[in-house]
């Protein structure tokens, strides 16, 4: 039997990889381009809204903090922080034709729609110092979860003491003790669990001060299957009745586009809201005609038709309402 020629043998896999993507590559890349210019409108609206979202912040973030208590506006301010981080990630994602993981950031998005709404709800500074102190909670729950991993042998005691020291267990048990009257059982608790018991996030879109259930069923429901294994997800893996591994660019940008912006202007008013802007309603008027001006020049788009009255009710609903909800929806469809 002849030696085994480690280098040799990872050459000849390396050099198979790199003859395979000089040979397709710079077409894929073309490709790419070429169908992604189709929906360039809906590309820069998000890239717009994202940098707009950022001079926001910029304009009113000192003078915010210096009204309100730091750890109330924190609370506000972080969850807005990862709307904007969802809004760039969903761009590049459908950029990317990456249209599977673009849905499950949309479903994470609503997920921050729903808790800066609860947030901003009767006694806004006791929730946020609910969502504030929860932090204090999962760091409890984490050391928990260590020390099970430490005693069902999973993990050494040496290996737990290098990530909890002495001085860090006594620090996270002061600070849980502080606040453990505020929620239930460590392990199963959510932030808002002394304004709601221990109830589901669809029960909380159910509740009368919610109101998100319509959102909740035909919105999260649909972005859940990118989340959790489903045969529901070949829909977005399934070109010309195959899987395919290329970007996959449809006319579901555009609705997943405008869910995106729409739920983070919805944040963004929650937040001019609580901050008490004093512009805030020439904003958000700004954004009604950046909506409806993105709607105009996406007419012409051959699936903007199929998606239009879905669309329509969006803008329609920011004109309408504080916290609009999107009661009008087209068919699941991945043409």
């Amino acid at each position: 039997m002849s030696k085994f020629d480690l280098h040799k043998f990872l050459d000849g896999y390396g050099q198979n990889l790199e003859n395979y993507i000089k040979k397709y590559y710079p077409g894929f890349k073309k490709l790419c381009v070429s169908k992604a210019s189709t929906y360039n409108e809906c590309f820069d609206a998000l890239l717009q809204l994202y940098f707009f979202s950022s001079q926001q912040l910029d304009d009113f973030g000192d003078k915010s903090k210096r009204k309100i208590k730091k750890r109330y506006y924190e609370s506000f301010y972080a969850l807005f922080c990862k709307s904007c981080q969802c809004i760039w990630s969903i761009k590049m994602c459908l950029e990317s034709g990456c249209l599977s993981d673009a849905s499950s950031l949309l479903r994470t998005l609503f997920e921050t729609y729903i808790s800066l709404k609860l947030l901003s709800l009767k006694n806004p500074f006791r929730r946020a110092r609910l969502y504030w102190n929860y932090g204090y909670v999962t760091e409890y729950q984490n050391m928990i979860n260590n020390e099970g991993l430490v005693k069902s042998g999973k993990i050494s005691k040496d290996e737990f003491d290098r990530q909890f020291s002495r001085s860090i267990i006594k620090n996270i048990k002061k600070n849980y003790n502080r606040i453990k009257k505020d929620y239930g059982n460590p392990k199963y608790t959510k932030w808002y669990y002394s304004l709601y018991g221990d109830k589901s996030f669809k029960q909380i879109c159910e509740n009368k001060d919610i109101d998100e259930s319509i959102n909740y069923v035909k919105l999260y429901g649909a972005f859940s299957i990118t989340v959790h294994s489903n045969k529901k997800i070949e829909n977005l893996l399934i070109q010309n009745n195959a899987y395919n591994l290329a970007p996959n660019y449809t006319g579901l940008i555009i609705p997943m586009t405008f869910l995106a912006l729409s739920f983070h202007i919805n944040n963004l008013s929650i937040l001019l809201e609580f901050c008490k802007i004093k512009n805030r309603k020439d904003i958000m008027l700004f954004l009604n005609f950046f909506l409806a001006g993105l709607d105009q020049n996406i007419k012409k788009k051959e699936s903007y038709k199929y998606f239009s009255r879905f669309i329509k009710s969006i803008i329609k609903n920011m004109k309408t309402s504080k916290f609009h909800s999107f009661t009008s929806y087209p068919p699941t469809s991945s043409q």
